[in-house]
């Protein structure tokens, strides 16, 4: 071989392994910015996820904070019924009342919220709630007819203290399953 054909294989040969060496380069770049960018769309998709989630817990621990209110609101107010004097409790039971529907409500949000754990707690919450103020309204009904003018706990019955100690019970237990759920305090 002349020193010719030699010179133009050798350049051919340099040509050719630079242009495979940068057609390599550019598959292997390609490749790269496709895993970098599926990359970032999968970091992406998982912030907007972090996001939401975190948008979701806060919006339940604001729905189990405002139930939760409302529940002890009621419980409180029964509490005030039993130290109303008979002849002044309207205003009192009109106000037990109007906390009553507010709980029926804010139950309402929980059990839509949920999850079900949280959401079977609050109802039952909910429920000895509700029979603790019935148990109240009776005792006041009693008193009402004995019209003795003392304060309507005089007229206090096992059945309402029964109510009171099973409210308790029940605010714990939704307590612990919200927190379960939100993974700290309410």
């Amino acid at each position: 071989m002349s020193a010719t054909t030699v010179a133009i294989v050798s350049a051919s040969g340099a040509v050719l392994g630079a242009i495979a060496g940068g057609l390599i380069t550019g598959l292997v770049t390609v490749r790269n910015t496709r895993i970098q960018t599926a990359a970032q769309r999968e970091g992406e998709k998982e912030a907007r996820r972090d996001q939401q989630s975190g948008q979701h817990r806060e919006i339940r621990r604001t729905a189990y904070g405002e139930f939760l209110n409302a529940a002890i609101d009621l419980q409180e107010k029964c509490r005030e019924v039993l130290r109303t004097p008979i002849d002044t409790a309207s205003d009192t039971l009109q106000a037990a009342h109007a906390c009553a529907f507010v709980l029926r409500r804010r139950v309402n949000v929980i059990v839509l919220e949920g999850p079900p754990k949280v959401a079977r707690a609050a109802t039952q919450y909910s429920t000895a709630a509700f029979n603790y103020y019935d148990a109240i309204l009776a005792v006041a009904q009693q008193a009402a007819q004995a019209n003795s003018g003392g304060a309507i706990r005089e007229f206090t019955d096992d059945n309402c203290r029964q109510a009171s100690t099973v409210v308790a019970e029940k605010n714990a237990e939704f307590v612990g399953a919200a927190r379960e759920v939100l993974g700290g305090d309410v």
